[in-house]
């Protein structure tokens, strides 16, 4: 049965020949002669989901029975027009008295050559109308994936963002608490040292310290991680 596959990179329409058992990866090794893309660059899609490499079309949804490409050149299409014939034959209307009636063989000689003529840019008007299909087609196809792809770019980001916001509410509560710990330790530690010896307590307190100090660092650079990806999504969907 016949499978119409949707190339992002160039937005070209490529019909293959498959069955229901025939395995996604198969379908991507024969892309890559078409492509030039290889397997491990290649993302599979079915309505906007990833499909598994492993998984046959007909449990997916066929029933029985890089870097961006380079710019495409478009072929010239040549307009021959031809030129208007020079033999002058001797036609038994010159030898009519009227004007007009001598004139008939060269107009219809003329109108002949117009005709040619006609029908030649015709031809060349009707391929490069293909040709413009060809392209709002394609032009068409990228449109869809990049709106699958901005959909998925949103979904990701919603779920980091709501993850980030998450582990950041906790954080701020934790930091606050080991902090006040940490502040009150030189008040406290006279008394604990009747417990615990007091070099012991202190080793403790500092390792404690640099690990606090340390885990807010790296916080820090978690913000600006978060902060630098917010920026880039937010130009994407403003572009």
């Amino acid at each position: 049965m016949p499978l119409l596959v949707l190339c992002a990179i160039n937005g070209r329409t490529l019909e293959l020949t498959v069955n229901g058992g025939t395995r996604v990866d198969k379908v991507q090794e024969a892309l890559v002669q078409f492509t030039g893309m290889p397997v491990s660059e290649q993302i599979a899609m079915f309505k906007g989901a990833r499909l598994d490499p492993t998984k046959t079309l007909g449990r997916l949804f066929l029933k029985p029975g890089m870097p961006p490409p380079p710019i495409e050149t478009l072929p010239a299409i040549s307009t021959a027009v031809p030129t208007a014939p020079e033999v002058q034959l001797v036609h038994p209307l010159h030898s009519a008295q009227s004007e007009t009636v001598r004139a008939l063989p060269d107009l219809e000689l003329h109108f002949q050559h117009h005709l040619l003529e006609g029908g030649t840019y015709l031809n060349a008007s009707t391929q490069r109308l293909q040709k413009g299909k060809q392209l709002l087609s394609e032009q068409e196809v990228q449109a869809r994936a990049a709106d699958a792809a901005r959909a998925n770019v949103e979904a990701h980001y919603t779920y980091i963002s709501n993850s980030y916001a998450k582990f950041m509410r906790m954080y701020m509560v934790q930091y606050e608490r080991n902090q006040n710990i940490l502040v009150s330790f030189n008040k406290k530690w006279r008394s604990l040292g009747d417990l615990l010896p007091t070099v012991k307590l202190q080793d403790r307190a500092e390792q404690c310290s640099r690990s606090h100090d340390h885990f807010a660092v790296k916080v820090s650079e978690l913000e600006g991680l978060f902060n630098a990806l917010k920026s880039d999504v937010e130009g994407l969907f403003l572009q």
